[in-house]
């Protein structure tokens, strides 16, 4: 496929020189794709799963209601050449799993299930709240700073179990086993939270094996109280390496792909049973499944799309699919962009922000092995809802990750080249600034902007904060 010329890369230097503008550029051709074939649908979830009356509920904040975007979009950000992400703190000896809310607060969980909060106003680290000991851990923090974490505890027929952490009281509640019809190896998949409610995706081997089925579970809450799991893929055709995504819009929806494509279930508050949709093409092998919700009940989907599913680096291509929360309706799959001849998608990320602005980054290599690739990224723009060319921003990078704040801005990190930790900052008003390095961090990188303007990077328990300098009026 012919590329225009674009930006490349020169000479990082082990003191963490940055990269100078060169000679070319690299851009992809981003087009969309007609409608989904609404014969498509189908994988009919009825039948839901029955309560758990003996399940006590969590310790929340029932009143808190999910947050909703209000139409008044902060003002983007012009960082001045001031601006810096300074000097890593040591929260912990491993961590990187973090995540900010609007108020500038961060959460990094750590080992053992235990999280590490800032404190924007002190801007100090707080002591640790220890939750439990668990293993594949889950975690996720809505805008607000509601929570919710957990794992399995053990490692043959462990039970799930789930803290929520209601924003207003900044309480954890109780620890609440997760009620399950068939015991078993569970992997954990994802989670999302909104307010008081919050799902978990995971996968099961039900043998004690150690080699997991493709089939996918999940379990939510309802007035604060967990159901009994449901069931998603019992065909077995699920992506077999637990690449799922949940996230609430409207109503929770949880992704997952495989052989068969990519697939969107969605919960009928009515009946308390899921339903499914594919919102890919059939025939298509669809893995690493990414989704995200904005603040109106809208919803961002991504994913990798091969032909064949054991050849990773044939004709592999990132697409995605938007939930309208109005029309309750998918508008059909996009492609984003193709991956070069030979090369392979993987690492793919994403995040919305609350108005609807969406990016997407990913890693592109032969192989998996091969570990460092080109690292790319698509952004969504909201006002013209559509997908901007795709951008190369490094040529030997790995741990691509993104986080976007409330105002349209994104912060894109990742590891160059194995010596030292770079991020690149997308401003809504002006575009793509040069990357910067972030001192100190190496290794798998977490990322979140805050709604203050601030942005937090984590790696190995090492967090570097971002300050937004705008100089002087």
């Amino acid at each position: 496929m012919h590329r225009a010329p674009g930006w490349r890369w020169v000479g990082l230097a082990a003191a963490g020189l940055l990269a100078a503008c060169g000679t070319r550029t690299e851009l992809l051709e981003s087009r969309g794709v007609g409608r989904a074939d609404p014969g498509q649908t189908g994988l009919d979830g009825s039948g839901g799963p029955s309560l758990d009356a003996s399940v006590p509920p969590p310790q929340v904040d029932a009143t808190a209601p999910p947050p909703r975007f209000d139409g008044a979009i902060p003002p983007p950000q012009m960082c001045t050449s001031d601006s810096t992400w300074t000097r890593p703190t040591r929260v912990h000896t491993s961590g990187n799993r973090i995540f900010a809310d609007t108020l500038g607060n961060a959460y990094l969980l750590v080992q053992a299930i235990s999280i590490a909060r800032f404190d924007a106003r002190s801007e100090l680290w707080g002591n640790f709240v220890m939750l439990g000991s668990t293993s594949g851990a889950f975690v996720d923090f809505d805008s607000r700073g509601n929570g919710v974490v957990g794992g399995a505890r053990g490692s043959v027929a462990a039970p799930l179990v789930a803290w929520q952490l209601a924003a207003s009281t900044r309480t954890w509640g109780s620890m609440d086993l997760l009620p399950r019809t068939v015991g078993g190896h569970e992997s954990l998949c994802g989670a999302a939270v909104s307010g008081n409610r919050a799902v978990v995706l995971w996968r099961r081997d039900e043998s004690g094996s150690g080699i997991f089925s493709s089939d996918y579970w999940i379990s939510w809450t309802v007035g604060g109280e967990w159901r009994t799991e449901q069931l998603f893929d019992g065909g077995g055709e699920g992506d077999p390496f637990c690449r799922a995504s949940v996230a609430f819009a409207s109503e929770p929806i949880a992704l997952f792909g495989g052989v068969n494509g990519m697939f969107a279930y969605h919960l009928d508050p009515a009946s308390q049973s899921w339903s499914a949709v594919r919102v890919s093409h059939a025939g298509r092998f669809s893995g690493n499944a990414q989704l995200e919700a904005d603040a109106n009940g809208n919803s961002v989907a991504v994913w990798h799309e091969q032909t064949n599913a054991f050849e990773p680096n044939h004709a592999s291509t990132v697409w995605s699919n938007r939930w309208d929360a109005r029309a309750s309706a998918w508008r059909g799959p996009e492609q984003v962009a193709d991956a070069e001849d030979g090369q392979a998608v993987w690492e793919l990320r994403l995040s919305v922000s609350e108005q609807g602005a969406a990016m997407a980054v990913w890693r592109e290599s032969p192989d998996f092995v091969a570990q460092r690739g080109h690292i790319w990224a698509a952004r969504l723009d909201r006002s013209s809802a559509n997908w901007q060319q795709a951008r190369e921003l490094a040529m030997d990078g790995r741990f691509p990750a993104v986080s976007m704040a409330a105002n349209g801005n994104a912060f894109v990190g990742w590891d160059d080249r194995g010596i030292v930790t770079l991020a690149q900052r997308y401003e809504a008003s002006t575009g793509w600034q040069m990357p910067e390095v972030i001192p100190e961090l190496r290794g798998t990188l977490g990322l979140a902007a805050a709604g203050d303007g601030t942005a937090f990077a984590a790696s190995g328990g090492l967090v570097s904060r971002y300050l937004c300098d705008e100089g002087t009026p």
